[in-house]
């Protein structure tokens, strides 16, 4: 529970839980790749829409092209709700099974498995994290797949107006490619880190709740203030 989502060994531990669901994920990829074609229509929309329609004020070309950003308008709204909702169903049914997986596993471990850890970090565990893993898996998957399929669809765009422009972008490929891996380390790294954190405050809160005659009695409301405030302001940053 606790690898990196983004992690291409967790999107392979996580296959199970979303195989059972394939068709939903063909409905969401057919939406994905209608939106993506959409985009890439916009793009080809471009050039009759700035010489012919602006630049040379051709009729034909007037009359046809706002019926044409309409269609594409509507199509990539179907595109995106399909494909959004679609992901996201997925992603509810994987964190229900995962979050039934673990609340199993729990009543089966041994009592030193809790008497070693904060009970926060559990409860962490059966509810945030699962949340976490499974929402970003799925939309980081849709954001992949989605993304993919619009470079595609752009490349094939610009080869057909400019192969000379497709060949520049594909060289600078490499680098881009560099600054995004820099970026989903350090993404990955917040995202343990908030894990972490998130299961303090969960800790401090049930003490808190728990022992809150205890507090009352001995006057320790101050420093269990002070102490969610340091754990809190950690979480938050």
């Amino acid at each position: 529970m606790t690898e990196d989502p983004g992690n291409p060994r967790l999107y392979r531990r996580l296959l199970p839980y979303a195989r059972p669901h394939w068709p939903v994920a063909l409905g969401a990829l057919a939406g994905m790749v209608l939106e993506a074609s959409v985009a890439a229509g916009f793009t080809a929309l471009m050039q009759p829409l700035l010489d012919d329609a602006l630049g040379a004020r051709n009729a034909s070309v007037i009359a046809w092209l706002p019926f044409a950003i309409i269609a594409l308008f509507v199509a990539r709204g179907l595109g995106v709700f399909i494909g959004d909702y679609g992901m996201a169903w997925i992603s509810r049914r994987m964190i229900a099974d995962l979050r039934a997986q673990v609340f199993e596993r729990y009543l089966v471990l041994p009592s030193r498995f809790f008497a070693e850890r904060a009970s926060g970090d559990a409860l962490s565990r059966l509810s945030f994290q699962v949340e976490q893993i499974g929402q970003a898996c799925t939309e980081g998957l849709k954001i992949w797949v989605l993304d993919s399929l619009i470079i595609i669809g752009l490349l094939g765009v610009m080869t057909w107006y400019s192969p000379q422009l497709t060949l520049s972008v594909l060289l600078a490929g490499p680098a881009i490619a560099l600054v995004v891996r820099l970026v989903s380390k350090r993404y990955r790294a917040i995202s343990r880190r908030i894990q972490t954190s998130v299961a303090d405050v969960t800790q401090i809160g049930q003490d808190v709740i728990l022992g809150e005659r205890e507090i009352k009695i001995y006057g320790g409301q101050q420093d269990e203030a002070e102490r969610f405030s340091k754990v809190n302001e950690h979480n938050r940053r």
